[in-house]
Formats: C-alpha cells, sequence, structure tokens
C-alpha cells in the first residue's frame, strides 16, 4: 500500500520524526548536563524529561497528529497520559543505569524505545484524536 494512502503510517512517520527530534534534544541536553556540568545522570535525563515534556506538547499538536482544536482538553489529558508515560520512561531508565549498570545513554536509550509504539497508539487514539463533526439536527 502506498504512503499517501495510508495516513496512520504517515502520522507513525510523523511521530517518529518529531519524536526523534524531541529525544534528540532530551539525549543532547542530558549529555551535555552529565559530561559538562558533571549532573549525576538520573538527575540530568529528568530535567530533560521536563523541558522535552512542553515541546513535544507542541510538536504532537501540530506537526504530528495536525490537530487545532480543543487545547486546553488536549493538554489535559496529554499531560496525564504523558506523566505516566514520563514516570515509567525515568523508573525504567533509572533501573536500567543503577540496578544493571548499563551506561546511561544505552539506559535512556532503551527505555525509550521500549515505550514507543504503546505512545503512538495511546496519543493517537486517546490525546490527539480528530474531533467527529457533529450533525446537524433536521
Amino acid at each position: 500500500m502506498p504512503l499517501q494512502n495510508n495516513p496512520l503510517l504517515r502520522k507513525f512517520l510523523r511521530f517518529l520524526s518529531g519524536g526523534g527530534l524531541i529525544w534528540g534534544f532530551r539525549a543532547f541536553l542530558t549529555t551535555v548536563l552529565v559530561e559538562v556540568f558533571s549532573v549525576d545522570p538520573v538527575i540530568a535525563y529528568r530535567i530533560g524529561l521536563m523541558i522535552s515534556f512542553v515541546l513535544y506538547f507542541f510538536m504532537n499538536l501540530h506537526f504530528i497528529f495536525q490537530v487545532k482544536d480543543r487545547l486546553v482538553w488536549r493538554l489535559f489529558k496529554y499531560s496525564c497520559v504523558s506523566l505516566t508515560f514520563l514516570s515509567t520512561d525515568g523508573l525504567l531508565m533509572e533501573m536500567l543505569h543503577r540496578k544493571f549498570e548499563w551506561h546511561y545513554f544505552l539506559a535512556l536509550s532503551t527505555s525509550t524505545a521500549i515505550l514507543l509504539i504503546v505512545k503512538f497508539f495511546v496519543y493517537d487514539r486517546l490525546v490527539f484524536q480528530k474531533t467527529k463533526a457533529l450533525k446537524p439536527q433536521s
């Protein structure tokens, strides 16, 4: 099936590219904080998560899922869903880094990759779904 005929695949590719951009920013910031400023890797990662949280909402809203309505309601749902994912991501990163003694960057990459597909479907179906047009009453 050609790409132009599959809107879900196009959306997923936008999700990967936009998410990759935000992830790259978070990974870069974490690395700079750890390597340049000697911040603890878990704390540096959490700082990156906080900043990317806000950036990712607007990236999802405008670029990835391309919805423009119900901003406050979407922000509320995004916050609830994202905080759950960010908490899970952070705990998983911490476990991989501290318990299994993985390098912080490998732990960061692995925790993000594990949650990627689940996050896409939750965002697509629950947070950034297109609003259905109301049918006029006769």
